[in-house]
């Protein structure tokens, strides 16, 4: 498992206890939405959900062929709104004023979901085709760690029996 976090560092203690996670895909992002620790659970069910990759710049750049292409339409709204959420609640630096501005020339669609008023969405389901096992629902929750400068953790679960069967045999599997 890779964690970028130092003990004693924001959000090490929970780079940490995730890394103890085998049987629940979770990872941690910064302000920035910078991913600063996932588990291998998480990487292997979202392949590029590696710590030091911006999952707002990563959702508008690939294709993520897990998602069908209504579920990425939302995915990308989503990123820029929690984007969005993460400045309201912090204070605005040059890696905020860097992303958006670079996020909003290069992809249109970001630009348009970057002016949508509401707020992001801290929990929710997705549906995954995954290539080994089939459907995945999953549902997730974006979670606050105390005592950082904006760090939120992404907790994934599973939303019926047959995806908890699916992702026991991902876990157990090769």
């Amino acid at each position: 498992m890779s964690v970028q976090n130092e003990p004693g560092s924001a959000g090490g203690g929970v780079a940490q206890l995730i890394e103890t996670w085998r049987e629940v895909p979770a990872f941690m992002v910064d302000r920035h939405l910078n991913v600063t620790a996932a588990n291998s659970l998480v990487r292997r069910l979202f392949p590029g959900c590696d710590p030091g990759v911006n999952v707002v710049r990563y959702a508008f750049e690939n294709r993520l062929p897990w998602f069908s292409e209504a579920q990425l339409a939302e995915l990308k709204g989503m990123t820029a709104a929690a984007l969005r959420d993460s400045l309201d609640r912090s204070s605005p630096d040059q890696g905020f004023i860097e992303l958006v501005g670079d996020m909003a020339v290069e992809y249109d669609d970001f630009a348009a979901s970057w002016a949508e008023e509401g707020t992001a969405d801290v929990g929710g389901m997705v549906v995954l085709n995954d290539p080994t096992v089939g459907t995945l629902r999953l549902t997730w929750q974006m979670l606050d760690i105390p005592e950082t400068d904006g760090h939120r953790l992404c907790v994934w679960g599973t939303a019926d029996g047959e995806s908890a069967d699916a992702l026991a045999r991902i876990v157990s599997g090769p």
